[in-house]
């Protein structure tokens, strides 16, 4: 397993945010959406998700029943075609955390405005 290109703690900036959902076709796919302005926070976490097609189910077959003992051959699942590794970024405290690719991160270093800022590090 080869080494990550950023540590917890490491300070970075991004201008996307990325999602993993479902598109029309019932495949788990990464959308990517390109924010106002350039966001600095710090890595706080990774997580993988993984990607591919929904099987089975109500969503895309017809003959699917609520009932819980019908469920048969049926039974949804994801048939996992790849994965892909997410950075999560904290711009403060509270936050809930940004999900962003590798190639969208880049590292900065924090500015006092910046550390002054956020409650973990207190007012300098």
């Amino acid at each position: 397993m080869k080494e990550p290109k950023f540590k917890i703690g490491d300070w970075v900036a991004t201008k996307t945010e990325v999602e993993v959902d479902y598109n029309e076709e019932s495949q788990k796919v990464v959308f990517k959406n390109q924010l106002n302005k350039r966001i600095i926070g710090q890595i706080c976490g990774a997580k993988r998700k993984f990607l591919g097609v929904l099987r089975g189910g109500p969503y895309n077959d017809k003959n699917y029943s609520y009932e819980p003992d019908s469920y048969g051959d049926h039974e949804p699942y994801l048939k996992v075609t790849g994965s892909v590794i997410l950075w999560e970024i904290r711009i403060g405290f509270l936050n809930i955390p940004i999900l962003t690719t590798e190639e969208h991160i880049e590292k900065v270093l924090p500015t006092l405005s910046v550390t002054g800022r956020l409650p973990w590090l207190g007012r300098i």
